[in-house]
């Protein structure tokens, strides 16, 4: 991309982030690095991914580029309509705000993932305890979760695993899901009797 081009996308992008500041983490784009650390942290085998607060799409289009299905939930109008008017086969935009999970869930916007990656600012989320009852819901993997703000209780008590890893000025949270297994055990075991 020209460096001109560039500078324009983080001029947008900082604008952006001084009109609506809780509904992105930052008034800087994901740098390259970050996004690479947050792709090398997906499990093998993941197929669908949701990713919360894609922004501009820096870590998208990556998700993308390797061959994710990605639902990518963006509560900001104008990173959802660039999002939405890119017309990828493996991607579903929707235009939400995840503090009203449950109702992207019920309205089935949102299915259960393989991983889920979270942007978005903890202090922009409303009910947390509701936010991460809902997230392992939907989570039957990994959440990655890039954050300036320390979460490792808030994860740990809806998730196993959970691992801080200090980059730049943010934190990035990589917990998985507690006990999916022996949940994933009941549910085939309740299909195969029927």
């Amino acid at each position: 991309m020209p460096k001109l081009r560039k500078v324009a996308e983080a001029i947008r992008f900082a604008k952006q982030y001084a009109l609506h500041p809780l509904q992105l983490g930052s008034p800087f784009r994901s740098k390259p690095e970050l996004v690479e650390i947050i792709t090398e942290a997906i499990q093998p085998k993941t197929e669908h991914i949701i990713e919360f607060g894609p922004g501009d799409g820096i870590l998208t289009r990556k998700l993308l580029n390797l061959g994710y299905k990605v639902t990518a939930v963006e509560i900001n109008k104008l990173f959802y309509a660039k999002l939405a008017s890119w017309n990828e086969p493996n991607l579903k935009t929707v235009s939400g705000n995840i503090s009203e999970l449950n109702s992207l869930i019920n309205s089935g916007q949102i299915t259960i993932a393989d991983c889920l990656i979270n942007g978005v600012p903890i202090g922009a989320i409303k009910n947390r305890d509701s936010f991460f009852t809902q997230v392992a819901r939907i989570t039957k993997g990994k959440y990655i979760h890039y954050s300036i703000q320390d979460l490792t209780k808030k994860l740990s008590k809806y998730f196993s695993k959970a691992i801080s890893k200090k980059i730049g000025t943010r934190r990035l949270y990589t917990a998985e899901m507690k006990d999916y297994t022996r949940i994933e055990e009941k549910v085939n075991a309740t299909y195969k009797n029927c």
